[in-house]
């Protein structure tokens, strides 16, 4: 019984490396892609160096907030891609806004406490 909980035990405890490091991993990734990403740059070159993002949001034909829930894709830009940052005290997330040809048009770091 004693060998059962240590190996229940080291296997958690494994899945939780596991589950941190990922995490730290994102991160880091995200932060290189981040700085990596210059204006201009088409859709298909941005998700590559991302990889898929946590939410799309299109483009909607209002500006500013949106009943206050959430912001708004609007007026030149056409998609706004997401990633969300792991492991952070707060929100923190990293956008990308393309225009109607599916080009970078801005980049955005997002920060909550």
């Amino acid at each position: 019984m004693k060998r059962l909980l240590l190996s229940v035990g080291l296997s958690m405890a494994w899945i939780l490396l596991g589950y941190v490091a990922l995490g730290v991993q994102r991160r880091v990734h995200y932060g290189a892609a981040f700085e990596e990403t210059k204006v201009g740059e088409s859709l298909g070159a941005t998700l590559a160096r991302f990889g898929p993002p946590s939410h799309v949001e299109p483009h909607h034909d209002t500006t500013g907030y949106d009943a206050g829930e959430r912001s708004v894709c609007g007026q030149s830009c056409w998609l706004r891609v997401w990633y969300e940052i792991p492991f952070t005290l707060g929100t923190r997330s990293l956008s990308v806004d393309f225009d109607a040809n599916q080009h970078v048009i801005d980049k955005y770091q997002w920060s909550s406490p």
